[in-house]
């Protein structure tokens, strides 16, 4: 089957594979979806097309042609009658709601991280004044990491740029989660459902404010006293290894810059190994339970305030398919923590140049980070949810041609959604994918100096 053949590729394929199989499938769906040809041969299909010719039923009662819904307003395609419509069955009707639910959820999703990410990378190759075709977001990012890999060329050849970073975190807020499963349950189920008085996240993916004791890691805004491993920068009283810029004494020597040895004194960026006496600037995982004044990420001993979850629960709901349509629908409005950045640039007599490198990066790196790392897992997470839906509607649409009339109505007017969120899927795999081409080229040190932290 169509669907059968392709379900492999689309969750086994890297990234750039991914994409090519998208725009094909795009192709593939033409044919599947597409209003049949009047069929004959059958006493069944001969009577269709007698109906279809004299525009009656078997009853001799006029046959109705319902017109499309608004397939762009949620509302208008879940409360369209599609099985008096169309004559398909009710669980029929649930399955095609579903997959056209999942279509348009994830081409919301698709269109704006595309968004944001071509924007930071024209953003990128505006600032560091290079040119290229900004058409797309392919075309945007990769002129974005041709402009970062000339700049550090312009630099000179001992040249050392570090960049360091604290990862943004993405997660879902519980109460948009409920919501979510609440008003699926009502529209699924065609009945209040039951509000859930209590969401559970596995402690791995679970975060939120704490009044009490938190077990994990606490990151808090301007800092903390870390009693424990910290995963940021060190404010003062710094004694190891620094990825960033080092303050103090590196080796011994008075050190302004990046330093490859022991750093003693302040880290402004990512504290690789080491002790911190002063402020961790960034999460600090904990070494026993403790108060944490800002985020606490894993357990708290009461319940958290202002919870949020990492992606929606599998046991949050019953309703399988409503846990995959949230996912979808969540991913759009999902809270980012921003990336903390230090850009740390040395041994370059050219520091115009450096400060141009380093003011661009700091300004759009950020929201390249934010979809290459922060918002990978919900991407994915929604990318499989919508695929899964779309491939659970493949036997009604590609029986479509031997329903008549009705079956080929139904094909136009379904078809262009669902080829849309096939193409969506491919579109939001390519958004990530370039984020993390253009996050690379940062990474990338012209020699053994630079750092990355992920």
């Amino acid at each position: 089957m169509f669907w059968t053949r392709r379900r492999k590729l689309l969750l086994g394929l890297g990234p750039l594979a991914f994409a090519t199989v998208a725009a094909g499938l795009t192709l593939g769906c033409s044919a599947l979806l597409k209003p049949p040809a009047p069929s004959g041969g059958t006493s069944d299909s001969a009577g269709r097309g007698a109906r279809a010719a004299g525009g009656r039923r078997a009853s001799g009662k006029p046959e109705s042609r319902k017109e499309c819904p608004d397939l762009s307003d949620r509302n208008a395609l879940i409360s369209a009658d599609w099985s008096g419509d169309f004559s398909i069955s009710s669980d029929e009707e649930k399955t095609l709601t579903g997959a056209l639910v999942a279509a348009l959820g994830v081409q919301t999703l698709s269109a704006k991280l595309e968004g944001e990410v071509k924007a930071a990378c024209a953003g990128i190759v505006r600032d560091l004044g290079s040119r290229g075709d900004m058409e797309g977001v392919e075309a945007a990012c990769a002129a974005a990491v041709r402009a970062i890999n000339d700049a550090r060329t312009n630099l000179g050849r001992k040249a050392r740029v570090s960049v360091a970073y604290v990862a943004p975190r993405c997660a879902l807020p519980a109460e948009a989660i409920t919501g979510c499963l609440r008003r699926c349950q009502e529209e699924t189920e065609g009945g209040a459902a039951p509000a859930a008085t209590r969401l559970d996240c596995p402690a791995s993916a679970s975060s939120g404010v704490c009044n009490a004791k938190c077990s994990g890691s606490c990151d808090v805004a301007e800092g903390m006293v870390c009693e424990g491993r910290c995963r940021g920068g060190c404010d003062w009283g710094f004694r190891g290894t620094c990825e960033g810029t080092c303050l103090g004494r590196c080796n011994g020597r008075a050190s302004h810059g990046n330093c490859s040895g022991r750093c003693v004194g302040q880290c402004n960026g990512v504290v690789r190994k080491g002790t911190c006496r002063g402020r961790c600037l960034g999460p600090c995982d904990l070494t026993r339970s403790h108060d944490c004044p800002g985020i606490c990420l894993g357990q708290c001993s009461t319940a958290f305030r202002a919870l949020q979850c990492e992606t929606v629960p599998k046991d949050a709901t019953p309703n399988a398919a409503c846990g995959s349509s949230c996912e979808i629908d969540l991913a759009a409005a999902a809270k980012c923590t921003p990336a903390r950045i230090t850009i740390t640039i040395d041994h370059t007599p050219h520091r115009a140049r450096a400060k141009r490198l380093e003011t661009a990066l700091e300004r759009h790196l950020p929201a390249i980070l934010k979809i290459a790392v922060g918002m990978k897992a919900q991407a994915t997470a929604a990318a499989h949810a919508a695929q899964s839906a779309l491939q659970a509607n493949e036997d009604l649409m590609s029986s479509a041609a031997s329903r008549g009339p009705q079956g080929a109505a139904l094909s136009t007017c379904a078809s262009s959604p669902l080829r849309g969120g096939l193409a969506a899927i491919g579109s939001l795999n390519v958004s990530v994918r370039v984020a993390i081409e253009v996050k690379a080229a940062t990474d990338a040190s012209d020699n053994a100096g630079g750092h990355h932290r992920g």
